[in-house]
Parts: C-alpha cells; structure tokens; sequence
C-alpha cells in the first residue's frame, strides 16, 4: 500500500459558477479546499454561507458531486451515476446540512467531511460541493 500524499480539491460551485454573484443572493467562506492527505486521514473543511442584509429569505441545498473540465474549459459536475473518474473524490466525503434555510444577513456553516479510504493510491482527486438556492 503506498502512503504517498494524495491532492484532493473540493470547488464550492454556487449558483453554476465558481464565483458568487451578487444577483446569487448569498456568498461562500472558504469555498475552495485544496491539500494534501494520506490514506486513511480524516479530512473536514467549514464553509460559510451567507446572505445579504437586504436580500429575501433563502432555501438553499449543498451536494457534493463529480468534477471534471469539458473540452471548451468550462466546469463540470457529475451525479453518482455519471461520475466513473478513477480521480474522483465524490464518494468519500458528505457536506452537512444537506438543507437549510437562511433569512436577510444570517449565515449557516456547511461542514465537508469524511475519511480517505486506505487502498486510494496516490494522485489528485477531486469533487465539488455545489450550493444552491431552491424555491421557496
């Protein structure tokens, strides 16, 4: 078993995009996560979503998906079903709360974590943590 370290990045992709606008309603601390693990390593990362004082209330959901970069360059993510990548860092990880609900100027912290399985190999993996706004 090789106990190299191992690159994983999580992206917090809000509202489809990698940057917050502020037409999303809501912004993201500490949205990108990149480091080095080793097998076996617990891993947990806080993001903090937060909205605008004079913005409406919000329902908004986190998920963690497949990420990988289409031929133009642009950012995409993929389901459980449809992320095969052997870089893939989806199934090793879950964000809490998978729901919440936040009000003008309240934010809510969104924790990532989870264990680096031992027989992962070495090289980088990665996963995106997508939040989004719902219907009220």
């Amino acid at each position: 078993m090789s106990f190299e370290k191992i690159i994983f990045a999580f992206i917090s992709l809000l509202a489809l995009s990698l940057l917050v606008t502020t037409s999303a309603g809501f912004s993201v601390s500490g949205s990108i996560l990149k480091t080095e693990v080793t097998p076996g390593q617990e891993v947990v990362h806080v993001m903090t979503v937060k909205t605008e004082a004079d913005e409406s209330p919000l329902n908004l959901t986190a998920e963690i998906f497949g990420f990988g970069i289409s031929t133009t360059g642009g950012n995409l993510k993929y389901s459980s079903e449809e992320d095969t990548s052997p870089y893939s860092a989806r199934a090793f990880f879950e964000v809490s709360p998978n729901e919440f609900s936040l009000g003008p100027g309240e934010s809510q912290e969104v924790v990532l974590e989870g264990r680096i399985p031992e027989d992962v190999g070495s090289g980088g993996r990665y996963a995106v943590v997508n939040i989004k706004t719902e219907p009220m």
